[in-house]
């Protein structure tokens, strides 16, 4: 059984694996929170430690700034990054000047206990907890963030609860589904997880457990565990993985073998050779070299046909391109596809420049040679 939850730590910044079996298990609403506001050069505003809110700028000149309630403030109090607690029993902001664990003190000597919500003071959504949790090998592994959405009126501040998960089970190769829960209201939506707006990024550390706990799934059902290489990162590598788990990144390439049709059917879920596939889709025989640079950069395939296409024989003049994964010029690399018709590599859309570059890259190659267009 897995059950791991994660909590921000505002003394070190950074997200950490909760010990506290309280906040791990806990329904949201029934544990402690404080939620945490950073501050930091808001346009035409200021903290006032007086009354304890951000108040807007009316008035400003070489020696002070005054606020719309009347306070006065040197220009260094605008821009100095300050963490902000928000007392909902006061309906104020309190500066935070120490924070140990679970334990924040302010600038009213004031303690306060819970797990921390920490973001932006502009943010729409805050995370408090993370969890991973699954009941058994091969069950669904459930990754699931609380977090509150934050409301903000002449009043205070306000929040309510909402939570946003995925449910992964390999054994029956996908299932993604986004929960939304508020106010103690339930409500279900198939969605993928993918197009929920969460606006939320996933913890490193968060993510990395998620990815320990799949590869180990993984290798309970298929027999071994895959060597993951990917460029993605987040919550784009948690999806890549759950839709392709022995190579996430030929996802890169849908666009591109776009010509040859159901990209599902071509690659399969649980291929674990998508490399000669490509090459028997294309009808290359490539040196060994191009499958290593493959591994590392999928988009090394398309650099090889358009090299191929143009007239470059020698791979070693290539290699260093094979790194490249965002543009070619000013050509996007996934705005390419392979045009199964003409064998040609193109762009996708209207583009009266692409046809031009090819023109100059095959000139270039006539009259100066290899080394010198990849150069």
């Amino acid at each position: 059984m897995v059950n791991r939850a994660f909590r921000y730590d505002l003394n070190s910044a950074a997200w950490i694996e909760c010990t506290d079996e309280n906040f791990i298990n806990a329904d949201i609403e029934k544990i402690p929170t404080v939620l945490v506001l950073n501050y930091f050069d808001l346009p035409y505003s200021v903290y006032c430690p007086v009354h304890h809110f951000i108040e807007k700028i009316v008035e400003e000149n070489d020696s002070e700034i005054i606020s719309a309630e009347g306070c006065k403030f040197q220009d260094s109090d605008r821009v100095m990054d300050k963490k902000l607690l928000y007392c909902p029993t006061k309906k104020y902001l309190e500066e935070v000047i120490l924070a140990d664990g679970n334990e924040i003190i302010t600038d009213t000597f004031s303690k306060f206990t819970g797990l921390v919500g920490f973001g932006k003071y502009t943010d729409e959504r805050i995370p408090f907890r993370w969890r991973i949790f699954q009941s058994s090998v091969k069950a669904p592994i459930n990754i699931a963030v609380d977090f509150a959405e934050i409301k903000r009126d002449n009043s205070g501040i306000r929040s309510r609860w909402e939570n946003f998960f995925i449910a992964v089970s390999f054994a029956k190769k996908i299932s993604a589904i986004k929960r939304i829960k508020t106010d103690h209201l339930y409500v279900i939506k198939s969605v993928n997880w993918t197009e929920a707006e969460t606006e939320i990024e996933i913890p490193e550390i968060v993510e990395n457990a998620a990815m320990e706990i799949f590869l180990e799934d993984t290798k309970a059902i298929y027999g071994f565990k895959p060597t993951v290489i990917t460029k993605f990162k987040g919550k784009e590598k948690i999806t890549a993985y759950i839709k392709r788990p022995f190579d996430p990144d030929i996802i890169l390439l849908k666009h591109f073998f776009v010509h040859f049709g159901d990209f599902d059917r071509i690659f399969p879920y649980d291929c674990t050779d998508n490399y000669k596939i490509i090459c028997r889709l294309l009808k290359i025989n490539p040196p060994k070299s191009l499958r290593k640079a493959y591994a590392e950069n999928h988009y090394a395939i398309i650099w090889y046909m358009l090299f191929r296409q143009w007239g470059v024989k020698d791979i070693n003049f290539m290699q260093k391109f094979f790194r490249i994964d965002d543009n070619i010029a000013i050509f996007p690399l996934d705005e390419l596809i392979f045009h199964a018709p003409t064998k040609k590599v193109v762009k996708s859309g209207i583009s009266p420049y692409w046809n031009a570059f090819e023109h100059f890259c095959k000139f270039i190659l006539k009259n100066k040679g290899e080394k010198f267009l990849t150069n």
